[in-house]
């Protein structure tokens, strides 16, 4: 089925477009993105034999992605490719209380909501899950779980709510770097990827091949697609894209 734009609003320097289902009950993504990539997804998703969805798209500028999705800010001397600062905590309010309520009023009768996103996206999926029940499922496509100390904050936290499946994947050059900023990515994923299996959490981590900046929309869709499908019991499981 094809998705319509019916709203579209701005709020502070966020614009947030929203592409309602046709049937009720059906579940509800929430995709942050840069520029238009995040709205770019829909027809690779649309391509897909899925179940029914809205999808909701919140676009960050450049200058603000770093922020608003950063949990807690970097240690300070961090090069810039990979420093952060803090927004996340002061961020969340406003997407829960502000942008979620009127991205839904309007849709017929919502369903399950999907929190999804690529890079620091993914990253800010997987903390939002451990501060809210909100959101059931998580997709969470390349997250950048490199970041200093989320690995150790993510294994102290007791999660307000179990989801029911969550999505990781990963490049394949990421996985295996030896850069030191980023090489805390490898043991985050795989203690996230053992937290499923722990608490028989429906889950798939992926290694894709190539980098981090390879096929975005494709993996992002991919990862979306797959939570869409897997919102019951099921097993942790590894696989490989080739």
């Amino acid at each position: 089925m094809k998705h319509t734009c019916e709203k579209q609003f701005e709020l502070q320097d966020l614009s947030v477009h929203v592409f309602p289902s046709l049937s009720p009950h059906a579940p509800v993504v929430y995709l942050h993105g840069l520029d238009g990539y995040s709205r770019d997804v829909l027809p690779l998703l649309e391509k897909e034999d899925l179940p029914d969805f809205s999808l909701v798209t919140v676009t960050v500028p450049y200058d603000r992605w770093s922020v608003i999705l950063a949990p807690w800010s970097t240690p300070a001397g961090w090069p810039q490719y990979v420093a952060c600062q803090k927004g996340a905590p002061d961020y969340l309010p406003v997407f829960l209380q502000e942008i979620v309520p009127e991205a839904e009023r309007g849709l017929r009768e919502p369903g399950a909501r999907v929190l999804a996103g690529y890079s620091l996206a993914g990253l800010f999926a997987l903390w939002v899950m451990c501060r809210t029940p909100d959101f059931s499922r998580v997709a969470a496509a390349s997250p950048s779980l490199w970041f200093p100390g989320f690995r150790n904050w993510f294994l102290q936290q007791s999660v307000p709510a179990l989801p029911e499946s969550i999505f990781l994947s990963c490049s394949e050059e990421e996985y295996n770097t030896d850069n030191e900023y980023l090489a805390p990515e490898k043991p985050a994923l795989e203690a996230v990827e053992r937290w499923c299996r722990e608490h028989d959490i429906p889950a798939v981590f992926q290694l894709d091949p190539g980098d981090h900046y390879q096929d975005v929309l494709q993996r992002t869709a991919t990862a979306i697609a797959w939570v869409l499908m897997h919102p019951a019991a099921g097993s942790t499981t590894r696989q490989s894209q080739r």
